[in-house]
């Protein structure tokens, strides 16, 4: 985050949704930080909020799940800059960039604030918060709504932008395979092939067992007793790895990050006009360059 903070006046639109991502990893970590419980919660407006609220983490939920569709952003990102490129240069700028992680926010918070007030409330009897099912059909729906939104939905995403992605690089490839430019197609097809798999590998296996889980207990193949349970437990901490993987994944991939967070602490100044985590812009350029550096 310091280094893009120092870097804002020339980010890109991918430098701009890494930083986003790692602002909502931040958030993520600051609000698993556990708060004292109370002992009774009264039925009132407040002890409703409480309930709505802190009980469920809900702010630590909304910035995991922020973090899940910027990412899916950014490879929505690359998608476009790859396969329509004059389309990227002529719409995508800071300020679109801008409101769509606004909107990622905004539409995650009205996601989670619509269903929370259904689904958690203070119990009438034992004055505690407690999980409120209407009917069982409202578990089944809740549980596959969740699975779909926070699992198959970005990952379908994901896995579909990045398969047009390498294929589009390989019809370049093939049309240009007379031109020098041949190498740089086939180099950036390997790196974003090898990218991509990595982070939505590690997606998938964070993500996968406690979202199947948590459906399966809402559609009564396991019992409601499974949550809490130790490997209910540890199938939540796994889903918070991806969140602690994400920089690890995205500043081992790019030296110029690197480059330029050294150049922070030594007081160097680095070259702001190069960017961090665009690599078609990067690519380009060196393709664009023979072996003495010349256009």
């Amino acid at each position: 985050m310091l280094v893009l903070f120092v870097r804002r006046s020339s980010s890109r639109s991918t430098d701009i949704l890494v930083g986003a991502l790692a602002q909502a990893d931040f958030l993520t970590s600051v609000f698993l930080l556990p708060l004292p419980a109370a002992s009774t919660t009264p039925r009132s407006t407040l002890g409703h909020l409480y309930c709505w609220v802190v009980y469920p983490q809900f702010l630590m939920f909304v910035c995991v799940t922020v973090s899940i569709y910027i990412l899916t952003a950014i490879s929505v990102e690359r998608f476009v800059a790859v396969v329509y490129p004059l389309v990227f240069n002529r719409l995508v700028n800071r300020r679109l960039i801008v409101v769509l992680v606004a909107l990622i926010w905004i539409g995650t918070f009205a996601v989670y604030a619509a269903f929370l007030p259904i689904v958690y409330g203070v119990h009438p009897d034992r004055r505690v918060c407690t999980v409120r099912f209407a009917s069982p059909n409202t578990g089944i729906v809740l549980g596959s709504f969740l699975l779909c939104y926070r699992l198959l939905l970005p990952t379908g995403v994901m896995i579909i932008t990045q398969i047009w992605i390498v294929r589009s690089l390989q019809r370049q490839a093939i049309l240009f395979r007379e031109q020098k430019t041949v190498s740089f197609h086939r180099t950036a097809r390997n790196r974003v092939l090898k990218l991509m798999t990595t982070i939505i590998a590690i997606y998938v296996v964070c993500w996968s067992p406690g979202q199947i889980a948590f459906f399966l207990v809402n559609i009564g193949v396991l019992d409601y007793s499974f949550v809490g349970s130790p490997l209910d437990r540890g199938a939540i901490v796994l889903s918070f790895y991806n969140s602690c993987l994400n920089p690890v994944i995205y500043t081992a991939r790019f030296p110029e990050f690197r480059q330029a967070l050294k150049s922070i602490f030594r007081q160097k100044h680095a070259d702001l006009n190069v960017p961090l985590f665009d690599e078609r812009k990067r690519d380009w350029t060196e393709s664009g360059r023979d072996k003495s550096g010349q256009v």
